[in-house]
């Protein structure tokens, strides 16, 4: 809805700043009742990025070009895992000595990555003068007249929402993604301290490189599905 309302690109941008400033926080913090706050927080912040970004990307490509762009746009998740637990492994115990840096560095690569965003980003290609996606590509546009339209119709109502969540689809994925993730981030969290106890030997630099492998698998599913869809 806020997508809706305000624009992906203000969304986003605003989570994005919004989870910096929290990853500090969380930095900054000794006690795990305000870690288990700011954890809840910094999801919150982050789901601002999925649906805005999504709804982005129909904007500027065609339903013809989402498969492909959306399975390769889809790797962020598996590159980030990726990337994000070595690097912030190894700046903690390895440069910073210091777990704390854990944290700070994932604000450090958050706050770069919102100055190209904020530059570059654009909600619709009517924004830098360009025509829309359906018309360049001689698609059907669909043309909606707002004001016969019934409230009940419109994009980001409550019962448009609504409507939304009674689909058969959108329950069946939401299971499934319900059912992945607590796999996917017990993996993610929990690796490098399993990693860590069983190979006492080694660093926890190290360690943090422990998801990296599920991380990598899951580089290659989403261009591949995107590709056949």
């Amino acid at each position: 809805m806020s997508a809706d309302r305000f624009g992906p690109r203000r969304v986003v941008l605003g989570g994005l700043l919004a989870s910096t400033a929290i990853a500090v926080a969380m930095g900054l913090s000794s006690t795990v009742v305000l870690l288990g706050i700011f954890f809840f927080v910094q999801g919150l912040c982050q789901s601002t990025g999925w649906a805005p970004l999504t709804k982005n990307m129909a904007f500027w490509f065609s339903s013809k070009e989402r498969g492909r762009v959306m399975g390769l746009w889809c790797t962020n998740y598996a590159f980030g895992g990726l990337v994000a637990s070595p690097l912030a492994g190894y700046l903690a115990y390895s440069v910073f000595d210091d777990w704390r840096w854990a944290f700070f560095s994932g604000a450090a690569v958050l706050l770069l990555i919102s100055i190209p965003f904020y530059f570059l980003q654009r909600d619709r290609p009517h924004d830098v003068g360009l025509e829309e996606i359906e018309r360049y590509h001689g698609e059907p546009v669909a043309v909606v007249d707002a004001h016969n339209a019934p409230d009940e119709e419109k994009e980001g109502s409550w019962e448009f929402i609504g409507k939304v969540f009674r689909s058969p689809p959108v329950l069946v994925m939401a299971l499934v993604y319900f059912l992945l993730k607590p796999a996917r981030y017990a993996i993610l969290f929990w690796g490098p301290v399993i990693a860590s106890q069983r190979l006492a030997s080694e660093s926890f630099a190290l360690a943090a490189t422990a998801p990296a492998a599920f991380e990598a698998a899951g580089l290659i599913a989403p261009i591949a599905i995107g590709f056949v869809s």
